[in-house]
C-alpha cells in the first residue's frame, strides 16, 4: 500500500497532453492522407451526383411514357442542357394539337444533359426519338470522365448506365 502511494505522487509529476512534435507528426500523416485521398473522394462525390442525375432522368422519361399511356395521350419530353419538358398534347376532331398539361425538371450541380432533342410518346407507349442522339448523356461541365448515360428504346422504356472504364463510351461498360 505505501508502494502504491509513493508511485502515485510519480504520475502527478507527469506532465498531461501532447508534445509539440507528436501534434506535428499527426498532422504531416493526415495531410499526406488528404493529398492522396482527396481527389479520389471528389471524383466519387461527381461519380454520385451523375448517377442520381441518370436515375432522375430515367424516372422523368418513364413517367412521361406512363402519362401517355395512363390518359390515351401524346407526350413529349423536350430536352434542354441542363433541363427536362414534359408536356402532355391531346389531339382534337380537326387533328390540332392541344397542350392539356406540363411538367418542368431541372438538374442541379451543374449537370449538362446532350442527347435527342425530343421524344413522343404514344398512347401505346412507343417512343419515337427525334435528334441526331439517340441517348442522353449526363455530364459535368467541363466535360471531363465520368459520364452517365440514359438509353431509350422504342418501346418507350429507359435505362441508365455509366462509363465504368471512363473511355466515353456508355455502351462498353
Amino acid at each position: 500500500m505505501v508502494w502504491f502511494m509513493r508511485n502515485t505522487n510519480l504520475l502527478q509529476n507527469w506532465q498531461k497532453g501532447f508534445t509539440l512534435l507528436e501534434l506535428m507528426v499527426v498532422i504531416v500523416i493526415f495531410s499526406m492522407i488528404m493529398a492522396v485521398g482527396g481527389p479520389s473522394f471528389s471524383r466519387m462525390i461527381e461519380r454520385n451526383q451523375l448517377q442520381a442525375a441518370a436515375s432522375e432522368l430515367t424516372m422523368e422519361i418513364l413517367k412521361a411514357r406512363s402519362e401517355a399511356i395512363k390518359g390515351n395521350d401524346r407526350v413529349r419530353l423536350y430536352r434542354y442542357p441542363n433541363s427536362v419538358y414534359t408536356y402532355v398534347y391531346s389531339t382534337d376532331t380537326l387533328g390540332n394539337q392541344i397542350v392539356k398539361s406540363g411538367g418542368y425538371f431541372e438538374f442541379s450541380n451543374g449537370i449538362f444533359l446532350t442527347g435527342p432533342s425530343f421524344i413522343d410518346f404514344y398512347p401505346n407507349g412507343r417512343a419515337v426519338i427525334t435528334g441526331t442522339l439517340k441517348n442522353f448523356e449526363l455530364t459535368k461541365p467541363d466535360g471531363e470522365e465520368p459520364k452517365h448515360c440514359v438509353f431509350v428504346n422504342s418501346m418507350g422504356t429507359a435505362r441508365a448506365m455509366a462509363d465504368k472504364n471512363d473511355d466515353g463510351n456508355c455502351a462498353n461498360g
